[in-house]
C-alpha cells in the first residue's frame, strides 16, 4: 500500500487517445526513475539504467517475464521526469502504462500530469479547463483561439471586469462583460463542435444530405424507405470550425421494432441539437401534419428547412406553405445529385449556430457554458442600479484553482 504523505509518482500519456504513429506518455515523481529502470531496457534488450537529464535512450520497454511490450526513445527532460515516446496503437500505449502501474506508478490524466510536473502548474482553472479543451481541439483555429485562453486572455480580462467593479467604474465593466457574452457562440463552439441534427419523412434525402455535407460516403443511400434506423454521425470543418452532423431515421409510424426504435432515438437528438436541418422531398407535396411539426420545431430550436432533390422541380405548394412559417433565410432547397446549394446550406448552418465570428487572434472567449452562466448573472447585476456586492466573487469563482485530473 502506497504512504498517503508521500509524493507519488505519476505516469499519463499525453497525445491523444486513439491509433496514431507516435504516442507520448510522461512518467513523474520521486521514484519515476527506479520505476522506470525495472522495466527498461538498452538496444541490445539488457536492462540499464534510465538516461539522465539532458540525455535520450534508444531501448525497448520489457515485461517483467521479460517479454517485450515496444521499441521507444527515453528522454530525461528533467530529474525525475521522462518522456517515453512508443508507437501510438492502442494496445501498445495500454500495456506500457500498465506496467508502470505495476511498477508504483499513479495512472492520471494529461491536466493532472501537466498540472504537477508540466507547464499547468501554477495555472488558474479557466487556464487548465482552456488546455483541456484544446488537447481535444478538432480545429486549427480551435487550438489556436483556446491557446491564448490557456495562455491567460480570458483571465486577464475577468481580473479587469473584477477591477472596474471593485472601482465602481460599472460602465466599463458592463463594456467589457457584454464583450466576452459577444464571444460566447464562437467560444463554446470552438471548444464543443455544434450538434446538427438531420431530421425528416422517409426518403426525404438525409443520407445523401449528409453524405454531401460531409464531402465523403459515410450513410448508406436506398430508395427503399427505413433504410437508416439508427444515429450515423460525422465531422466537418465549415469556415474552420468543426460541427458534428447526425443523420437520423425518417420519422413515421411503424410496427416494425428497430424502426420504432429508429424514430425514438431520432426524436432524443432531435432535442439536443443545436440546429435542425429538416429535410424535406421538395417535389412531392408536404402534408399539413409535416408543416405543423415544423412550424412547433421552429418555435424552440434552430431549425432550417431544407427542400432537398430539387434537381426534380419544387412542388410550389410545399414552397408556399414553408414561406408561411419560415424566413426565407431558413428555407434552403438543395440536390444532392448536382450539389446545387449544398455549400449554402452549410454556410447557413454556421450562421444558425454561430451568429458572430469576429474575435481576434488572441483576444479572450468564453468557451463553455459555466462560464457563459456566470456572466450573464453578472451583465444583470451591472444593469441594475446597485450591483450586488458578491458579483466580484462569482467572477473570481471561475478562476479559482481547482485541480481537475
Amino acid at each position: 500500500m502506497s504512504d498517503p504523505d508521500k509524493t507519488p509518482t505519476l505516469a499519463a500519456q499525453i497525445t491523444p487517445h486513439g491509433i496514431g504513429g507516435i504516442a507520448v506518455v510522461h512518467l513523474a515523481g520521486p521514484d519515476a526513475a527506479q520505476n522506470l529502470a525495472r522495466c527498461f531496457a538498452n538496444k541490445n534488450k539488457a536492462a540499464c539504467a534510465p538516461p539522465t537529464p539532458g540525455e535520450i535512450r534508444y531501448g525497448f520497454i520489457v515485461a517483467r517475464d521479460g517479454a517485450i511490450l515496444d521499441e521507444v526513445l527515453v528522454a530525461a527532460t528533467s530529474a525525475g521526469r521522462y518522456e517515453i515516446n512508443c508507437h501510438g496503437g492502442t494496445a501498445t500505449v495500454r500495456g506500457v502504462l500498465a506496467l508502470l502501474r505495476e511498477n508504483g506508478a499513479e495512472i492520471v490524466g494529461p491536466v493532472r500530469m501537466l498540472e504537477e510536473h508540466g507547464s499547468l502548474r501554477g495555472k488558474n482553472a479557466i487556464e487548465r479547463e482552456a488546455y483541456e479543451s484544446m488537447l481535444g481541439a478538432k480545429s486549427l483555429l480551435a487550438a489556436q483561439h483556446l491557446a491564448a485562453q490557456s495562455e491567460g486572455a480570458l483571465s486577464r480580462t475577468l481580473r479587469a471586469v473584477i477591477g472596474d467593479i471593485e472601482a465602481k467604474n460599472y460602465a466599463a465593466a458592463q463594456a467589457k462583460t457584454q464583450r466576452l457574452l459577444e464571444t460566447a457562440p464562437f467560444g463554446i463552439a470552438l471548444a464543443r463542435p455544434p450538434r446538427v441534427v438531420i431530421a425528416g419523412k422517409p426518403n426525404a434525402g438525409k443520407s445523401s444530405l449528409l453524405n454531401a455535407i460531409l464531402s465523403y460516403e459515410r450513410a448508406i443511400v436506398s430508395e427503399t424507405p427505413g433504410t437508416t434506423r439508427d444515429i450515423l454521425s460525422g465531422i466537418t470543418l465549415i469556415d474552420g470550425i468543426a460541427f458534428d452532423f447526425h443523420d437520423t431515421a425518417g420519422l413515421r409510424r411503424s410496427d416494425l421494432h428497430p424502426e420504432i426504435q429508429g424514430v425514438r432515438r431520432a426524436e432524443a437528438a432531435m432535442a439536443e441539437a443545436d440546429c435542425l436541418v429538416y429535410a424535406l422531398d421538395g417535389s412531392l407535396a408536404a402534408d399539413q401534419t409535416e408543416i405543423t411539426a415544423l412550424a412547433q420545431m421552429a418555435q424552440n430550436r434552430r431549425v432550417l428547412a431544407c427542400l432537398n432533390k430539387s434537381d426534380l422541380g419544387t412542388n410550389a405548394q410545399t414552397a408556399v406553405r414553408l414561406e408561411e412559417i419560415l424566413p426565407e433565410a431558413e428555407i434552403r432547397p438543395t440536390s444532392c445529385v448536382s450539389g446545387t446549394g449544398i455549400e449554402e446550406l452549410r454556410q447557413a448552418i454556421a450562421a444558425k449556430c454561430i451568429p458572430t465570428r469576429d474575435a481576434a487572434p488572441g483576444e479572450a472567449l468564453l468557451f463553455n457554458e459555466k462560464q457563459l452562466s456566470v456572466l450573464l448573472g453578472a451583465r444583470d447585476g451591472l444593469l441594475a442600479d446597485r450591483p450586488a456586492e458578491d458579483l466580484p466573487a462569482a467572477l473570481r469563482g471561475l478562476l479559482e484553482s481547482e485541480r481537475n485530473s
